[in-house]
């Protein structure tokens, strides 16, 4: 037990050494970002990269959600490089949501939906990504602030 526990936290200590960058572990390789929350809420954030995103905003159904507590990060991996995720956008954007954890969880989708019930939205680049080191921080840091947002920075 004491065995599996030093695996256990080592693959946790590697997997945070890697954060912002290509890592491989048992052949496979994984492409991570993550979400730091500097605000004093509990966010929820959501990458939109659904095909009709654009024309919508956000998606007819309400998309499985992940919390951030105040000053917490989450990490997001891939297996897939970011590279390709980008290629099969719509366009060469990828929008991020944020929303406050208290009205996605309370309010209907619809209503957050149609009435744009979130906090912000980001529209990165692929360059963007690279250049904050993969890095999404809600409210938007000074190094943010050419990024496209809604409501503007």
């Amino acid at each position: 037990m004491k065995h599996l526990r030093l695996i256990m936290i080592s693959g946790g200590l590697m997997f945070l050494f890697c954060v912002g960058s290509c890592g491989k572990w048992f052949g496979e390789s994984f492409y991570i970002y993550s979400i730091e929350n500097q605000s004093n809420k509990i966010i929820t954030p959501y990458k939109a990269t659904w095909p009709g995103y654009m024309d919508t905003i956000l998606p007819p159904k309400r998309p499985p959600s992940v919390t951030v507590q105040p000053g917490e990060r989450y990490y997001f991996t891939s297996q897939v490089p970011y590279e390709e995720i980008f290629q099969q956008l719509p366009r060469d954007t990828m929008s991020f949501f944020f929303f406050d954890y208290e009205i996605f969880s309370s309010l209907d989708w619809e209503e957050i939906r149609d009435n744009r019930r979130f906090l912000k939205r980001y529209d990165f680049s692929l360059e963007d990504l690279k250049r904050l080191n993969w890095t999404v921080t809600y409210p938007p840091t000074e190094a943010m602030k050419d990024i496209k947002q809604f409501p503007p920075y």
